[in-house]
């Protein structure tokens, strides 16, 4: 009889022991999303607060003159002039001395 009241005793533990099993992966698992997801939060918080300086940047009255200078744009009563044929603002090409190797080392120290 011992050994019978000791078998029901370790079964019923065991199947609470399984019982518990689930929730508590459960529980790991939404520990891990939630860092995952406070990760992502952190990091949109971020993005947004740049947005938001560049938004009030961009209100600035030398700002936005800047912005449309740049697409062409002029002030009501001034003259805008166009020059044609003027050479492009590349810097020339410049051909390299060293060639990576031993020989180009070798000349770049003489």
């Amino acid at each position: 009889m011992p050994r019978l009241k000791t078998l029901f005793i370790a079964g019923i533990l065991t199947a609470v022991l399984i019982g518990y099993v689930g929730p508590v992966q459960a529980y790991i698992d939404q520990r891990s999303e939630l860092a995952h997801q406070q990760a992502t939060l952190a990091e949109l918080e971020a993005k947004r607060d740049r947005l938001k300086k560049q938004t009030k940047a961009s209100e600035r009255p030398d700002v936005l003159e800047a912005k449309a200078r740049d697409l062409g744009l002029i002030k009501p009563g001034e003259r805008a002039y166009v020059i044609r044929g003027l050479p492009d603002e590349k810097p020339p090409r410049t051909e390299a001395t060293d060639d990576g190797g031993l020989w180009g080392w070798i000349a770049g120290r003489l």
